[in-house]
C-alpha cells in the first residue's frame, strides 16, 4: 500500500469540508487541530473518512491521543504499512 502522507490527508479533509483544507501544509503538521481550526467533530469526521477509505482502525482512544496532523498521518502511514 502506498504511504499515507500530507497529500493523502488533504484530499481527505477537502472530501469532508468540500474543497476546504484549511492551513494544511507543512509548517501545520505540528500544530495542534484545535491551533489550526478542526474541533473534535471534524476530527472524527476526517477519521471516519479515513477508515472508509483506507484498510486501517482508530479507536477512540488512540484518536485522543492524535493531537496534531503530523501525529495523525504517522499513525495512519504505520497502520497501512503493517497491513499492507
Amino acid at each position: 500500500m502506498p504511504a499515507f502522507t500530507l497529500t493523502e490527508f488533504r484530499q481527505v479533509v477537502e472530501k469532508c469540508f468540500q474543497g476546504e483544507a484549511g492551513p494544511l501544509d507543512g509548517a501545520a503538521l505540528d500544530a495542534s487541530f484545535s491551533d489550526l481550526g478542526f474541533d473534535s467533530l471534524m476530527v472524527y469526521e476526517i477519521t471516519v473518512r479515513i477508515q472508509d477509505e483506507y484498510p486501517v482502525e482508530i479507536t477512540d482512544d488512540e484518536l485522543d491521543e492524535l493531537r496534531t496532523p503530523g501525529a495523525f498521518i504517522a499513525f495512519v502511514d504505520a497502520r497501512l504499512s503493517v497491513s499492507g
